[in-house]
């Protein structure tokens, strides 16, 4: 499940090939997980939705403390 240190999972909400179910299941099982659905985004993510993502990145990194990635990195 990639580790325990804080995740970002973005999902197009209407992407057909890798469903929003499945980064709903990932944020299920995996504590310090950010959920985001971009909605009207198919599988193209990059190309539909570039500037969400690259806006939701540094939020997510902006708000997740370092003491958290540092300690997940020596388990």
């Amino acid at each position: 499940m990639g580790g325990t240190a804080p995740m970002l999972v973005i999902t197009c909400l209407l992407d057909r090939v890798a469903v929003p179910e499945s980064a709903l299941n990932i944020a299920k099982e995996r504590p310090k997980t950010w959920l985001v659905g971009l909605p009207l985004c198919g599988h193209n993510m990059l190309n539909e939705k570039g500037n969400d993502i690259k806006r939701l990145m540094v939020e997510f990194i902006l708000n997740t403390p370092s003491d958290e990635v540092k300690s997940a990195k020596l388990k």
